[in-house]
């Protein structure tokens, strides 16, 4: 489930973006399901934690340009002086907001259908390798177990991270938008202009961090899985 909250602006609802992306996750979920259920070939299992990792760069990399758009809406709004001006962008922000939230979701998704993967082959490459009864090949399967194990623990941290700041800068985003509405004037802009500040400067950063590093994460168990 989303730990993003749901649009709260009606009638500025997030444009459908790659429609090929609304097929990947739940497929992956869907096919991750079914190994659990009736169980998978190991080459099925790396297969699944391939595609997962795979979808994390495509959405992060979607994600980031959404979070371009709204920092430079929001610089222009922090200069705007006439109010034609300012509820221009202000309608602007609210839909690259929707845009934002929605990518930011599928992030969220697709970073927890990577881990679920991973750990379904884990799972698995446990349970089988405690069936070697040669002592090298064992020794040697376990540790390749561990590198996937290390990579995946990664990506969970990392994702955890990445949630914790997207949910935070959502809801101070929110609370701008919402104060903003109060006063679309220069004065208006003004009392917001602080709240600006930190959404396009220090947790914006923060933002695109969390993002890279679950990338990065998610790239390490990919190269963990077929190394």
């Amino acid at each position: 489930m989303p730990t993003s909250q749901l649009n709260p602006y009606p009638g500025t609802a997030p444009k459908v973006t790659m429609l090929i992306k609304s097929f990947l996750v739940p497929s992956a979920a869907l096919f991750i399901a079914g190994c659990a259920l009736a169980g998978c070939g190991n080459s099925d299992r790396q297969a699944a934690t391939s595609r997962t990792t795979a979808e994390v760069t495509v959405t992060a990399n979607t994600a980031k340009q959404e979070l371009r758009n709204v920092v430079t809406t929001l610089k222009n709004l922090s200069i705007a002086e006439d109010s034609v001006r300012i509820k221009a962008l202000q309608a602007d922000l609210k839909s690259q907001t929707g845009d934002l939230r929605s990518e930011l979701e599928e992030l969220d998704a697709s970073a927890t259908a990577a881990i679920a993967a991973g750990n379904s082959q884990l799972t698995a490459w446990h349970s089988n390798a405690a069936g070697i009864g040669d002592t090298e090949m064992r020794k040697g399967s376990t540790q390749r177990e561990g590198v996937l194990r290390k990579a995946v623990d990664d990506l969970q941290a990392s994702h955890s991270r990445f949630v914790t700041t997207h949910v935070g800068y959502m809801k101070q985003l929110d609370e701008m938008i919402k104060t903003l509405d109060l006063d679309q004037t220069k004065q208006g802009v003004k009392s917001v202009k602080s709240a600006v500040s930190r959404l396009t400067d220090d947790d914006g950063e923060s933002l695109v961090q969390s993002i890279d590093q679950v990338t990065e994460k998610s790239k390490a168990v990919s190269a963990a899985t077929h190394s």
